[in-house]
């Protein structure tokens, strides 16, 4: 995510990595930094505890979903950078390889 916010920066997006800084800073403070958070750590329900750590800390839902967001282009890219297939299943949704992280993490019902 780092590389990405300094690549939007070269680009002179500030405004997007701007976003991006926000959601690394709640994502890093929510893991509490014991270790790097790997893609394979990223489950429906890390995303769900995720959801309900940002809610339970006055933060709106739009605002968990605009940081989830960065987080699924964060993990799109490293798919087509590569990332085992294995991990790819993990999250998917559909055939489409892509990370399936949709309203149903931005709900009080449970992940699917």
């Amino acid at each position: 995510m780092e590389q990405y916010i300094d690549q939007l920066s070269r680009e002179g997006r500030a405004s997007t990595a701007s976003s991006y800084k926000d959601s690394l800073v709640a994502i890093r403070t929510y893991h509490n930094r014991q270790s790097v958070l790997s893609f394979s750590a990223i489950t429906p329900v890390w995303l769900k505890s995720f959801e309900l750590w940002m809610t339970g800390n006055s933060r709106s839902l739009t605002t968990v979903g605009i940081y989830l967001r960065s987080l699924r282009t964060i993990y799109n890219r490293a798919i087509e950078e590569g990332i085992p297939e294995k991990l790819k299943r993990s999250l998917s949704v559909g055939d489409s390889g892509q990370f399936g992280l949709t309203n149903i993490f931005l709900t009080s019902s449970s992940p699917a």
